[in-house]
């Protein structure tokens, strides 16, 4: 018989998430983000599981820096999507901000990589908590 134990995160936390996608815009010369299409917000539950080792090497892989105690992990099974920065020949797109109330408190939280699939109505993503905001 096959045994699971060990293989799966029993750390299974519900949470009500606000997302928000922005659309093509860019930063201006301040450093302020100019949107070119108006952001789209949605809201999800969605289980927010705490990063495994190998998470953590794939962030990292290119030097990048993770805070284990404030990365999540989530799947959104809605057919909605979030988004990591990236950029385009036409501008770049802001990375999405995720935000859960967490332990009593709103944070928000930055998208740091999304797999979207909308073909087959599946997103996850790996998010890490802003500061100072």
């Amino acid at each position: 018989m096959i045994s699971m134990l060990g293989q799966i995160d029993q750390n299974f936390a519900t949470h009500n998430v606000s997302c928000k996608n922005f659309g093509v815009g860019d930063y201006n010369q301040d450093g302020i983000w100019e949107d070119t299409i108006e952001p789209e917000e949605f809201t999800a539950v969605v289980n927010l599981q705490n990063l495994d080792r190998n998470a953590v090497e794939f962030l990292t892989q290119n030097g990048g820096t993770v805070d284990v105690q404030h990365a999540f992990f989530f799947h959104l099974n809605t057919g909605q999507q979030v988004y990591h920065e990236r950029q385009l020949l036409t501008g770049t797109i802001k990375a999405s901000i995720v935000s859960v109330l967490f332990h009593g408190e709103i944070s928000k939280f930055r998208v740091r990589y999304a797999d979207n699939r909308p073909h087959h109505f599946f997103c996850s993503a790996y998010i890490e908590m802003l500061k100072d905001v």
